[in-house]
């Protein structure tokens, strides 16, 4: 699939300079040659490959005080782009000046028998329809804090990331919930704030879920991994309270609380954690949010 996403990219720099970083974490299914190859033709395009493995967080954040573009978007190698709906999105992220932009996406379910292109989520949906046409508000901002952590549903502005230190989380699951919680917190005041593509816009992104395969997705795989979500909820609360010395009675606060109960339920109802692990993991979660009902920070030592 990484051909296919580098022939994207291709098309999307036509006409708009698209500065690309590639980052392959101790690959060895060929992609960091992949990588190389397409680097050494492409003059803004940059290998950060490591040797090793690491965290999709951490080989994200690699890679942000390098960016020079007025917009940042992150995309995994296994997904597909329409680039020429991210060039529309990004023109028009930039017609608002807006911080960040939230851009509609598909989730395809490949299987034996092909693909079932579905949409987004249907929580997302719902969430979507109330943001229309309150663009810049916090009612934008509070609709966009209650869409699913993806990364790959947003432009970002980069100087934002730069100013307010936005980053993904470390942990080898849910990374993305810090970068999504604190870029949409830190856009909170700013000019142009947080603003939404119409949903019937095309998607920008189609996130490959691969059922009944045995290629490997953590998102849906039980393995005691699961249990880092709790160090991922808690490092970002602690991040969105000290971004924010209001956060605490703030009306973003008590989505904060929602959304992470909504993460542990997914992650318990699809049996994500297993059974040796799942009595810690309950015992923990409850104590963890009634830390941050409270708002008490660090929730953790």
């Amino acid at each position: 699939m990484l051909p296919d996403l580098l022939a994207s990219l291709d098309f999307a720099s036509e006409g708009t300079p698209l500065e690309t970083f590639l980052v392959s974490a101790g690959s060895t299914d060929g992609s960091a040659e992949l990588i190389e190859a397409y680097v050494a033709s492409h003059p803004l395009a940059y290998n950060l490959s490591l040797p090793t493995k690491c965290t999709a967080g951490a080989a994200r954040n690699l890679v942000i005080p390098l960016l020079e573009g007025r917009y940042t978007f992150f995309i995994d190698a296994d997904d597909a782009l329409d680039p020429a709906a991210l060039v529309r999105a990004a023109r028009h992220a930039a017609s608002l000046s807006a911080q960040v932009l939230l851009m509609p996406y598909s989730l395809v379910y490949v299987h034996a028998e092909g693909r079932d292109v579905r949409g987004m989520d249907k929580w997302d949906v719902a969430s979507w329809a109330l943001a229309q046409g309150h663009d810049g508000t916090d009612q934008a901002l509070n609709s966009a804090l209650s869409l699913i952590n993806y990364p790959w549903n947003k432009l970002v502005l980069t100087e934002l990331m730069h100013e307010r230190d936005v980053f993904f989380g470390l942990t080898a699951v849910q990374n993305d919930v810090q970068f999504h919680n604190t870029a949409l917190l830190a856009a909170k005041g700013r000019p142009g704030g947080v603003a939404f593509l119409q949903p019937d816009s095309p998607a920008v992104c189609y996130h490959n879920k691969f059922v009944g395969s045995d290629r490997f997705q953590l998102t849906k795989t039980a393995s005691a991994e699961r249990v880092q979500m709790l160090a991922a909820i808690s490092q970002t609360h602690r991040a969105l309270a000290h971004a924010d010395v209001d956060f605490c009675s703030s009306s973003q606060a008590a989505l904060w609380l929602a959304s992470a109960r909504k993460l542990f339920t997914w992650a318990l109802s699809n049996k994500l954690v297993p059974p040796e692990h799942t009595a810690r993991f309950v015992a923990e979660k409850n104590r963890l949010l009634a830390c941050i009902q409270t708002c008490r920070e660090p929730c953790f030592p």
